[in-house]
């Protein structure tokens, strides 16, 4: 299977891909650099997004015309936006809010809804949701609010969670998730939450690392149950 791998933060992505897959290379491509590797058996395109919804987008419309992807597997860290969300918590998304898009003044439709799409709520690949589940019964499926803002404030995060019934929020998830949805292409995302309602910046930072790797773990995981 030929796996996209979109990321935010170049440095941690190809140390993973080093460590558990073979040795990588690199391949220029419309103006990005695309890491090829092969890990447990797969083919994996990976890519920097940078941060935002827009630079997720293009990379996963770069992946899925230039590489002709099946999956794409974006994994990372987030913010939670309730209690329960604790630092390092790996979850796994089912849906995800694009809580930026507001076309209400026109057509009155409620806040972050498509209108080819029945709900705010877009889903990922459920049958990928349920693989993760079943290698990890510690995760935990959550909804995801994307948009472009880094969100720190606490009341800030709750109002995102009371509004759309989120647990957690980034900032690349909708633009993942949409392009792939929207292309008949399969979608995981992956995510630790290294900062909590009260945390911030400083968190974040901290919990860079530590995070990645217990998401690649988790997807080494699903990668095998697709194998058996």
């Amino acid at each position: 299977m030929k796996i996209g791998m979109i990321v935010a933060i170049v440095d941690e992505m190809k140390q993973l891909l080093n460590e558990y897959g073979s040795e990588m290379t690199e391949i220029k491509k419309n103006g990005y650099t695309v890491y090829k590797s092969n890990l447990k058996g797969h083919e994996v395109f990976a890519v920097r997004s940078g941060a935002g919804e827009i630079g997720a987008a293009a990379v996963a419309q770069l992946l899925i015309t230039a590489f002709d992807v099946e999956l794409i597997v974006n994994y990372g860290v987030v913010g939670g936006l309730i209690p329960e969300m604790g630092v390092t918590e790996t979850v796994v998304v089912k849906d995800v809010v694009h809580y930026d898009y507001d076309t209400s003044d026109y057509d009155q439709v409620p806040v972050g809804r498509y209108m080819e799409f029945d709900d705010i709520h877009v889903p990922t690949t459920q049958k990928y949701v349920e693989l993760a589940l079943k290698s990890h019964p510690e995760l935990r499926a959550v909804s995801c609010a994307s948009g472009d803002k880094f969100v720190e404030p606490a009341e800030k995060k709750r109002e995102l969670h009371e509004k759309f019934n989120c647990e957690i929020c980034e900032m690349e998830a909708a633009g993942i998730v949409l392009t792939a949805t929207r292309n008949g292409v399969d979608t995981l995302l992956i995510k630790s939450v290294s900062d909590s309602v009260d945390g911030g910046m400083e968190e974040f930072a901290q919990m860079v690392e530590r995070s990645a790797k217990l998401c690649m773990e988790v997807l080494i995981s699903v990668l095998e149950s697709v194998e058996a």
